[in-house]
């Protein structure tokens, strides 16, 4: 007798060499720094067939249809004492570098193909890391994150931030020049603007404010690579932009807490510009 085959979600450990095709799809220039666990999701056809016939769909390979990278957090993001008031609020660095790198993980990208989105593939991811985090806090900065919904389905909690000083640059540059942010989506107005001397230096001036786009600058053609992810910086700044944040708790509902430690160093921490 012959059953359907079940198609399941299976999520794991996967190696940078597999997971290196989707990342590359990803809207944010360059792979992720620091990257210290990466998780795939496959798709895998289990075997319906009862008694000893199969069938090559049976033997299918799992594909892989999402993945979700976790790296160590930039040392000097503001928005941190919103989410953790007085954590973090150390005067010496060395100090709050150390507490940054025994206690915080950042998820820094989740990357799924257009045709397998809207299955909750994502989200299942999210919550597969926060099930077993690598920190207590684990912290996630996505410029697209209100319009995919994972991380606040996954359980994570959103914290609004001030508008970043180099994107309320850029938008009074851009309007100056009468340049709408939405249109540096489209390749073809990029094209043309490149020509711009003004343009260009209001870009190259944005990407050198942050050592994320920053290493882009130095890449052929950094200015055409980096104007969606201006335009989106630039849209984003009427809401003052979110972060989402989750914390580890106990089953009695104390926060755990990771002792601060001097033998770590700071290496583990990324710098951002």
């Amino acid at each position: 007798m012959m059953t359907a085959c079940p198609t399941v979600l299976r999520i794991g450990a996967c190696s940078m060499a597999e997971a290196r095709g989707l990342l590359a799809r990803h809207y944010a220039p360059g792979m992720p720094a620091r990257v210290c666990r990466v998780l795939g999701a496959w798709l895998e056809v289990g075997n319906g067939i009862e008694g000893s016939k199969r069938t090559e769909e049976s033997d299918s390979k799992p594909m892989l249809v999402g993945v979700l990278t976790v790296s160590h957090p930039t040392l000097n993001d503001r928005w941190r004492a919103r989410a953790w008031p007085g954590v973090f609020e150390i005067a010496d660095k060395r100090e709050r570098a150390l507490l940054l790198n025994a206690t915080v993980r950042r998820i820094s990208r989740v990357v799924v193909p257009p045709r397998f989105r809207g299955m909750g593939i994502a989200t299942a991811l999210v919550r597969a890391y926060l099930r077993r985090p690598l920190t207590v806090r684990t912290e996630v900065v996505a410029a697209m994150g209100d319009l995919c919904r994972c991380f606040e389905r996954a359980g994570m909690r959103g914290v609004e931030c001030e508008a970043i000083a180099r994107d309320v640059a850029l938008a009074k540059a851009l309007n100056r020049m009468r340049i709408a942010p939405e249109s540096l989506a489209d390749e073809r107005v990029v094209q043309k603007l490149v020509g711009n001397e003004g343009f260009v230096k209001a870009i190259r001036v944005w990407a050198n404010a942050a050592g994320g786009t920053r290493k882009v600058l130095r890449c052929a053609g950094a200015v055409e690579r980096l104007a969606p992810s201006a335009a989106r910086a630039v849209v984003s700044i009427g809401d003052g932009g979110r972060v989402w944040v989750s914390e580890r708790v106990r089953a009695n509902g104390a926060e755990e807490r990771t002792r601060r430690t001097r033998s770590g160093g700071v290496c583990g921490v990324a710098r951002s510009g």
